[in-house]
């Protein structure tokens, strides 16, 4: 069972069926861990009590220049968030979700409380998997339709009154966000803060500290080319990526909790059709590009995060930390 603690080498169908509460709720903290989060920063902290798992934010790790107020901080805590419910539920560790739950604390972002056990859901490998199998897209996409009708059914089901997952579908209205990305793109590509800080979290020695994205002999696609317009369609007319975003009518703390929640849920259900996603959340933080987005998208809601769905190319996944980095003794306070 997890041997070398990292979240990378876990597997549902090793999950401890017949071990303390405590050791089931670590075991399904590995799936909370795979969390996508801004330049794989992995900004979260997991406290197992008596009865609950609480999600922390880590604000060590922020970025201080692309994201200063910490949105998509809290946006990567919600997906881990999200994970975490996900995998609960598929073990038939039944449970309450409490966002943000204590004013007094601004780092504990979610605390989830468990119920009486019940029966695993009946695919709950199937589940489980789909979280693992999930990652970030870096290398670009495969020349393979997508399924329209399916992504936007499955945006439908994961939206919550919270947060809502919109799918684009307007030709149009996608060249205008890609459009509004490649700006806000050029505009940061002139901050010589910005070129550093992602300078300082995409190098070959990040695969010691098991975060970031580590360097690599090929090159990747840069995040410029993968949200560049010409991707847009196949030579058939067929759809081979589709942009979206998470909206709020809000823009707190909690809201963007709850994006990031949406959001892992979201991908982890179009993971098991094979689908992935590359995200942008940094052009948001341009208040001219935020604008133009929001008009793009035809919405008076708030975009908290930009989604581009297609089937992968084959590339390594992101590092993941221990769990012995990341986890907090109960004594222990932030």
């Amino acid at each position: 069972m997890n041997k070398e603690n990292s979240p990378r080498d876990i597997r549902g169908i090793d999950f401890p069926w017949d071990a303390t509460l405590e050791t089931k709720l670590k075991f399904v903290v590995n799936y909370a861990a795979l969390a996508p989060s801004t330049h794989n920063t992995q900004p979260w902290l997991f406290r197992i009590t008596d009865r609950s798992v609480e999600i922390f934010a880590d604000r060590s790790r922020a970025l201080a220049v692309v994201d200063p107020d910490d949105r998509a901080l809290t946006i990567s805590c919600g997906a881990a968030t999200g994970n975490l419910c996900a995998a609960l539920d598929a073990v038939g560790l039944d449970h309450s979700l409490h966002v943000f739950p204590n004013i007094a604390e601004p780092d504990l972002v979610a605390r989830i409380t468990l119920k009486p056990e019940r029966d695993q859901d009946s695919d709950w490998l199937i589940k489980l998997d789909a979280i693992h199998k999930r990652k970030t897209v870096r290398a670009g996409f495969r020349d393979k339709p997508l399924p329209v009708d399916y992504l936007i059914e499955s945006a439908a089901d994961v939206s919550t009154e919270h947060a809502v997952m919109c799918v684009n579908c307007d030709p149009e209205c996608e060249f205008e966000v890609l459009a509004a990305v490649q700006q806000a793109d050029s505009i940061w590509s002139a901050d010589k803060h910005f070129m550093r800080e992602n300078a300082s979290w995409m190098h070959p020695l990040r695969k010691r500290s098991r975060d970031g994205v580590p360097a690599r002999s090929t090159k990747l696609p840069s995040s410029k080319e993968l949200w560049s317009a010409p991707m847009q369609f196949l030579g058939s007319g067929e759809r081979r990526t589709l942009t979206g975003a998470v909206l709020t009518d809000r823009d707190a703390p909690m809201d963007w909790a709850n994006s990031g929640i949406v959001l892992s849920n979201m991908l982890n259900k179009v993971a098991g059709r094979g689908i992935g996603a590359a995200l942008m959340s940094h052009p948001l933080f341009l208040a001219p590009t935020h604008l133009l987005i929001k008009e793009s998208l035809k919405t008076e809601s708030i975009p908290q995060i930009l989604v581009r769905f297609g089937y992968p190319e084959r590339s390594p996944a992101t590092p993941r930390r221990p769990l012995v980095d990341v986890m907090l003794h109960p004594g222990f306070g932030r």
